[in-house]
């Protein structure tokens, strides 16, 4: 009676135990994943271009989240021409925090003002970054000004001070400036 019973039943046995067998290998792995130490290598290349296979290291990230974050905010707040400068300086006041945004913003625009109807172009490149505080950064950048067939270099020293955030789509550095101070050396 019984052997009749499992023959007729056969197919639906099997798949009871091919779903609780498969039921226990999920949380088998997925225990094992949760528990495991996530081990994080990174591949980089060193200046005689062979691999070098290291751990990561927060601070490493964090230190070249900073300096991306500089790159991005010196390309698009000082590096723009009379076509790009609303593109330019929209994606460097997203880097912002959001009192410094306003302050920003309305100077920008009163810059589009004053810059409206001409042409001209300006480059920046970062010469150096010195760390001042934890935070603090001083940048010096050298600014190409080109207006009118006319070329002229700007040195300026800029202070940054950035904050720990979390990453967004418009922000993916990790870090907003809060405080932005410009001295002109010309």
């Amino acid at each position: 009676m019984i052997s009749l019973y499992v023959k007729s039943n056969l197919k639906n046995i099997l798949n009871i135990l091919l779903v609780i067998s498969l039921f226990t290998w999920a949380v088998t792995v997925s225990t094992k994943l949760i528990s495991a130490e996530t081990k994080v290598l990174v591949i980089k290349t060193n200046d005689k271009g062979t691999d070098v296979i290291t751990e990561d290291s927060l601070e490493d990230r964090t230190q070249q989240d900073i300096l991306n974050l500089i790159n991005m905010f010196v390309l698009t707040y000082f590096s723009y021409n009379q076509l790009s400068f609303d593109e330019q300086k929209k994606q460097a006041l997203e880097l912002l925090s959001e009192r410094l945004f306003k302050e920003e913003l309305s100077k920008a625009i009163g810059e589009k003002k004053e810059l409206e109807g001409r042409t001209f172009s300006q480059e920046a490149i970062i010469i150096k970054v010195d760390q001042l505080g934890h935070n603090t950064l001083e940048i010096e950048i050298s600014k190409t000004i080109l207006e009118n067939g006319k070329t002229h270099t700007v040195l300026s020293t800029v202070i940054l001070e950035l904050k720990p955030i979390k990453r967004v789509k418009e922000n993916p550095y990790g870090f907003e400036i809060i405080t932005f101070k410009e001295k002109k050396r010309f």
